[in-house]
């Protein structure tokens, strides 16, 4: 794919992720593959919270566009039978100019509310997205990472997402807990191949942005 179709393929995932398709399409996670994978829902949880979209990300890696299409309120009706009082987030962020070498673009989507059981609003999250996104399978993973200095581990893989015609990777990590299910995306430049990425040093990226889009919760 050259640079014009790889743009083409990010600005086309910018649209899909922040809405919601046609609902609950079929899913590449298998039975129980999420509860495996998510800590346990007995496990030290986080202080309850609610999402936010800051102006930068990642100690200023990322800076929000505000071209970012608004996020469909829908998904939050979709997954209402797993979090009580949802309401969805959506932010796509640029990488500032100093870091041009790195990622490109990251999205942020999710949902906060009280959530019944985070194994299964995860799965049943990602199930959503991978349908609407028209994810065609794993590349890479998905791997259960837990970053350094963190406790709350990370859910990470590479996926094969079909837009418009055009086949491109995303490196994504996701996590769920009492307040949120979050998805953390990054669409892969073409000449990445999406083996030789280090889902370890996502997984860290990721957590940093994790705790940047924390807000207490009253």
């Amino acid at each position: 794919m050259k640079r014009l179709g790889w743009v083409a393929a990010v600005l086309a995932t910018a649209a899909a992720v922040s809405g919601c398709g046609g609902g609950g399409g079929q899913g590449m996670t298998g039975p129980g593959q999420a509860g495996q994978q998510v800590a346990r829902e007995d496990a030290d949880q986080p202080r309850p919270y609610r999402l936010t979209l800051p102006e930068s990300l990642g100690h200023g890696r990322y800076a929000g566009s505000h071209d970012a299409p608004p996020v469909d309120p829908r998904l939050a009706q979709v997954m209402a039978d797993q979090i009580e009082g949802a309401t969805a987030v959506f932010g796509w962020y640029q990488s500032a100019p100093k870091d041009r070498d790195g990622a490109l673009a990251i999205g942020v989507t999710g949902l906060y509310g009280t959530v019944r059981s985070p194994a299964t609003a995860l799965e049943q999250f990602q199930s959503v997205l991978d349908g609407r996104d028209n994810v065609q399978g794993f590349i890479v993973g998905p791997r259960s990472i837990t970053p350094p200095r963190s406790r709350e581990p990370l859910r990470c893989r590479i996926v094969l997402v079909r837009t418009g015609g055009v086949d491109f990777r995303r490196a994504e990590c996701s996590w769920a807990d009492a307040s949120a299910v979050v998805v953390v995306s990054e669409p892969l430049r073409e000449a990445v191949r999406p083996e030789s990425v280090d889902l370890d040093a996502l997984a860290a990226e990721v957590a940093a942005v994790r705790e940047d889009v924390r807000a207490p919760a009253s």
